[in-house]
């Protein structure tokens, strides 16, 4: 059993994306976040997202073997077992919860039920229905409420509502450029994917489209709730926004590997920006808070001085 291989077992880099998402909510919502605290929510996270993608790997194995993209997989060459991967992902997401317990039981169970709507919703629905990307997609933005939860101890807010409205709206041109890019693997293994019928590419590009349209409201309702700094917005609009719709528009006149490829890298590229974008406005905002305090510290020992004098 090699490192590589669990690695690979897990998804480690699309699992620290989805740990990102944690960690940045639970900054944003606690009140008092410390190092320590967010390190632990980041960990448990990306455990619990390693958890998930391994017992995805097991249950899927038998169709891995089918699929060009998948069939080197650890479990499909042999080089795992399916009850070693079982047991690796009961270790890791046993773990994830120990971590989590310090958060609050809401906090678990917010946990449990993401990985079982994963598990048990979104993985079943592959074979039974051609919408499952939509479920998917809901399942696939509720971490962003698990660091909410983790931070304030309950679900309510806009900011989270709109951070899971952008992963949810993400998942789209994202999904869809992967299925278009492996569409031939997806119908040997014998998935229900909306290119079963999509031939010319038309709902898959409405999709996309739909789903962009939706990340750039959601960053402009995060904008006017203050949660990202208004005068950075524009740069990172301008530099995601023209890149987007030209690779939407090569995609709607050419579907196929190589558009659909770019869209997912894109799609890569946004999210990765949005984090940036959140970090820096966080940051900025701090700098301001502390510069606003020090200038009203200021200003009242220049008064207490001419009251003495």
């Amino acid at each position: 059993m090699a490192l590589k291989d669990i690695k690979e077992l897990t998804k480690a880099m699309l699992s620290v994306y989805n740990a990102g998402v944690v960690g940045l909510m639970y900054i944003h919502g606690c009140p008092a976040p410390t190092f320590l605290h967010a390190a632990e929510v980041v960990s448990g996270a990306f455990l619990m997202a390693c958890s998930t993608q391994a017992i995805n790997q097991v249950i899927e194995a038998p169709y891995d073997k089918l699929m060009r993209r998948t069939q080197n997989r650890p479990i499909p060459t042999g080089r795992l077992s399916r009850f070693q991967g079982a047991c690796i992902s009961a270790v890791l997401g046993t773990a994830s919860l120990g971590i989590f317990s310090q958060f609050g039981v809401s906090t678990c169970l917010t946990a449990a039920g993401i990985w079982g709507g994963y598990v048990g919703v979104y993985v079943p629905m592959k074979r039974l229905t051609r919408f499952n990307t939509h479920i998917g997609a809901v399942v696939g933005a509720a971490p962003v409420y698990l660091g909410w939860v983790a931070g304030t101890g309950g679900f309510a807010g806009i900011d989270p509502f709109l951070m899971a409205m952008y992963m949810t709206s993400w998942q789209f041109p994202h999904f869809y450029g992967i299925l278009w890019t492996y569409k031939k693997d997806f119908e040997r293994a014998g998935f229900k994917m909306i290119t079963n019928t999509d031939i010319d590419g038309k709902i898959s590009y409405r999709s996309a489209l739909l789903g962009s349209i939706g990340q750039l409201a959601a960053v402009l309702g995060l904008t006017y709730t203050g949660c990202i700094n208004m005068y950075i917005l524009p740069i990172a609009l301008v530099y995601c926004i023209p890149q987007m719709a030209d690779a939407l528009k090569q995609f709607r006149n050419f579907p196929g590997d190589l558009p659909a490829r770019r869209l997912m890298i894109l799609s890569y590229k946004n999210i990765g920006s949005l984090f940036g974008l959140l970090v820096i406005s966080w940051i900025y905002q701090d700098l301001e808070d502390r510069f606003v305090k020090q200038v009203e510290k200021s200003a009242k020992e220049v008064r207490k001085y001419e009251h003495l004098t």
